[in-house]
């Protein structure tokens, strides 16, 4: 399988980080025992380090990180294997720089969007459920302006965007999420909904459709 250079560059750092951000993960990396608390001390310096040169936005200090945690990378459908260098975070007194070690295997998606190619990563590397607070209250104000107008008591959508401090367009934008299917509402709640999926993309993908399967399909479920 072969995918954009780009596009694999993005995902091998994203699951980097969320590696780096985890002790139960990066611990498998260093395939060493009998650490003392200063050699632990040390690690965990340079894992600090590692992620810090990650998350820049400065190219030379994302090359250095890859060059110093990555031995190889193969793609294979539906699986990222990554292959950490022994030397990554120097263990031992022997120089093991150019050793392979530890080979994370890394389950994904791709799902195809007109000439984009979107990779969500998934399975047991799944970084933790990230509760949206935001498209959580969306969908509750949704449904609460559903009953408001289902109740026959003459509610508008001018009057819900007056009482609600919004324009009129937002109500007519957001009203439909009061018609999610409730897998994705279960989601949303859950906080593992897909990583790209925020309140912000909803808006700019203008009104959802009721459809329940084309929901999934355009929400990335």
């Amino acid at each position: 399988m072969r995918l954009p250079a780009q596009t694999l560059e993005e995902v091998v750092q994203d699951a980097l980080i969320q590696c780096l951000e985890d002790e139960r993960q990066w611990i498998k990396l260093i395939e060493a025992e009998d650490l003392t608390s200063t050699d632990y001390q040390r690690i965990g310096d340079q894992v600090t380090r590692l992620r810090s040169a990650l998350s820049e936005k400065q190219a030379s200090s994302k090359r250095d990180a890859f060059r110093s945690l990555i031995y190889e990378i193969s793609v294979a459908p539906g699986e990222l294997a990554i292959t950490y260098s022994k030397g990554a975070f120097n263990c031992s007194d022997v120089d093991q720089r150019g050793t392979p070690g530890y080979v994370q295997r890394i389950p994904f998606q791709s799902r195809r969007r007109g000439i984009e190619t979107k990779i969500i990563l998934g399975g047991n590397f799944q970084s933790t459920p990230k509760v949206d607070q935001h498209l959580i209250d969306a969908v509750s104000r949704s449904f609460a302006w559903w009953c408001l107008i289902s109740t026959g008591e003459g509610w508008t959508v001018q009057q819900i965007a007056d009482q609600e401090k919004i324009d009129a367009s937002d109500v007519t934008r957001f009203f439909p999420l009061a018609f999610l299917a409730p897998d994705i509402v279960e989601a949303i709640l859950l906080g593992s909904q897909p990583p790209d999926l925020s309140l912000e993309k909803i808006k700019k993908m203008g009104r959802l459709p009721i459809e329940w399967e084309q929901q999934r399909t355009l929400l990335g479920f």
